[in-house]
């Protein structure tokens, strides 16, 4: 887990939006996450994830915000 290497592109901080993460992997899947940083904070989306599956979801998003609003 953590973010690989090449989405560690600009180290100044400046101009990321988002801290993308692999929360979960094995041989036949994986959990995606995309954590708001600096501008993208206040989003109210929150934590984008994605799965091996295709599946898409949100956390920590503002009550009443739905996934289809977000993906």
């Amino acid at each position: 887990t953590g973010t690989p290497y090449i989405y560690n592109v600009n180290s100044s901080g400046t101009d990321e939006y988002y801290n993308i993460t692999i929360d979960a992997a094995d041989e036949f899947s994986y959990l995606l996450g995309a954590e708001p940083k600096g501008g993208q904070t206040s989003d109210q989306c929150g934590k984008l994830t994605l799965t091996s599956t295709g599946d898409k979801n949100i956390e920590n998003a503002t009550p009443g915000v739905d996934k289809a609003d977000c993906w």
